[in-house]
């Protein structure tokens, strides 16, 4: 085939591509697909949801007692509580929300109970009336949850609530091997036993956010910290207990991505960070595959008010690069990131929702 030859236009043209190439236009990570988590089931789907995370923080389950002094029981199994979180369920349900992450003992408030030395002595009687009245009422609506264990301000130092309650003081039961082991026996023990083959818990968590407690990341002025290595071991005995024990994978809410690669030896069934982006741009995280771990990643907590990006648009870009779920905060928190009922936020999440069905499995 012939052609013309224009020594001008091949000059323009090299120039062309030389600047092209020292100033490469920067359209974000490449679309990858979405991961995927399997749960005891067998079923395997993206973890599309919300931060439920609590009715009253801290004192959903149990009693909050401390010496003499005691809150009234407001648990979850009470009948004001039951028709309240029943409402809200079923509120979520016609978004198409199936999965919540939700905090059990928090800080230690209601739950377990501690003898007089701080060991850990089980249960009140009202702790597994409060956690049986949640899951009945999550399966009535075909909501899973991830049941999130423990919040780092559990080893925070220890001071008194309203009402004489003590709030947090807990980090000999990561540093101390007995008090260690009177937490795995007499509370992780027989809740996994019991809720080991729940259909309505599609994972357990170990702690929210450790880091913050841990004085080579976050917790370095925070009195109650503990090291990196011992807050590992304690996550590995917790998480080994639950794989013996129960069907239902186990994660870990770790505070940023960079802190990820502390996990991968913890026996966690797939890893999980939060973000929150305020100060950049979208796209408000990386590629999956970039950050060079070996199971599947959920963004457990993203903003669904003050953002830089729209709900269904952290929801895209999870879907899109690589991601195992991500759920949003928050439905009940009280902060400038919540505000999933607000107007438009919860029909965002509706519409995301009915669009990837498929995916999103329910119970």
């Amino acid at each position: 085939m012939n052609s013309l030859f224009c020594p001008a236009a091949l000059a323009c043209f090299l120039l062309f591509c030389s600047c092209a190439d020292r100033n490469p236009v920067d359209h974000g990570p490449s679309p990858v697909g979405p991961d995927s988590i399997r749960l005891a089931d067998g079923t395997a789907c993206f973890l599309a949801g919300m931060n439920y995370p609590w009715h009253y923080y801290g004192h959903d389950f149990g009693e909050a007692r401390w010496k003499d002094s005691a809150w009234t029981p407001d648990g979850i199994g009470t009948p004001q509580a039951s028709l309240s979180v029943d409402s809200q369920f079923a509120f979520l349900e016609s978004k198409g929300v199936r999965f919540l992450r939700g905090f059990l003992f928090c800080d230690g408030r209601a739950s377990p109970e501690f003898d007089s030395s701080g060991f850990v002595a089980g249960f009140d009687s009202f702790f597994f009336a409060d956690v049986d009245s949640l899951l009945r009422i999550a399966g009535r609506h075909s909501i899973r949850f991830i049941l999130v264990l423990l919040d780092y301000l559990w080893l925070d130092t220890a001071c008194i609530g309203d009402g004489g309650v003590r709030l947090g003081g807990h980090p000999d039961v990561v540093l101390d091997s007995l008090k260690r082991l009177s937490f795995i026996e007499n509370a992780l023990r027989p809740l996994f036993l019991r809720y080991g083959a729940s259909p309505e818990i599609a994972a357990w968590e170990i702690m929210n956010e450790p880091e913050w407690a841990v004085s080579e990341l976050g917790g370095a002025t925070r009195q109650g910290a503990v090291s990196l290595s011992r807050m590992q071991r304690f996550v590995r005995e917790c998480a080994d207990l639950a794989e013996e024990l129960s069907g239902q994978p186990v994660t870990l809410g770790c505070s940023k991505s960079e802190w990820l690669s502390h996990w991968t030896g913890a026996g966690l069934d797939f890893y999980q960070f939060h973000s929150y982006t305020e100060a950049r741009a979208a796209p408000p995280f990386t590629l999956k595959s970039d950050l060079g771990l070996d199971r599947g990643v959920v963004l457990g907590e993203f903003p669904v008010n003050n953002a830089p990006v729209s709900l269904d648009g952290y929801l895209a870009s999870a879907w899109d690069y690589g991601y195992a779920g991500a759920l949003g905060w928050s439905v009940n928190g009280k902060d400038a990131y919540s505000g999933f009922t607000s107007p438009g936020r919860a029909d965002e999440f509706a519409s995301w929702a009915t669009a990837h069905s498929d995916a999103l499995a329910a119970p």
